[in-house]
């Protein structure tokens, strides 16, 4: 696989069309690209390939691409760009963020090493006690104030020393 593409900030978006998603891709100035023959976008082991243009942009060179919308599912898609001088792909590093619904993102960069989005959860203590608060509340709400107070004040002592 050639080295990978060094994409830039300003002139890269995605953005959804009539039945396509249109892409672009903003490659700083260094080695030039002489020309694109395709984008394919990976999600595990699914692929979509389609045609690219290539054009002159300040400060790099600008890939261009519309995707079918229809076979892009939720997710994460990889961009790869095969160039006219190779036949390999060369990491875009840059991926196409598809949510189920609204606007789809073109992230520069590489998510977690294995190519997957990992969303931030908090440690498994503090989403437990989270729960257990809850469905206490829940539980204690029939009570006066007062027992509530204190029952909730019980609960969470033994809730530090179970979790602790």
């Amino acid at each position: 696989m050639a080295s990978p593409l060094s994409p830039a900030f300003p002139l890269t978006y995605a953005a959804r069309g009539t039945g396509v998603v249109r892409l672009q891709l903003h490659v700083k100035q260094g080695e030039p690209l002489t020309g694109v023959e395709a984008v394919r976008l990976r999600h595990g082991s699914r692929t979509l390939e389609a045609p690219a243009r290539l054009s002159d942009a300040p400060g790099g060179q600008l890939v261009t691409a519309e995707v079918p919308q229809a076979p892009l599912t939720e997710g994460a898609w990889q961009l790869q760009v095969r160039t006219l001088e190779g036949s390999s792909w060369q990491d875009a590093q840059a991926y196409l963020l598809v949510p189920a619904d609204g606007p789809v993102s073109l992230l520069l960069g590489h998510p977690a090493a294995r190519g997957l989005i990992t969303p931030h959860r908090k440690p498994l203590r503090q989403r437990a006690a989270h729960v257990v608060g809850r469905a206490s509340d829940a539980l204690l709400a029939p009570l006066g104030p007062r027992r509530a107070r204190s029952a909730r004040s019980w609960l969470r002592r033994t809730g530090r020393r179970v979790l602790s």
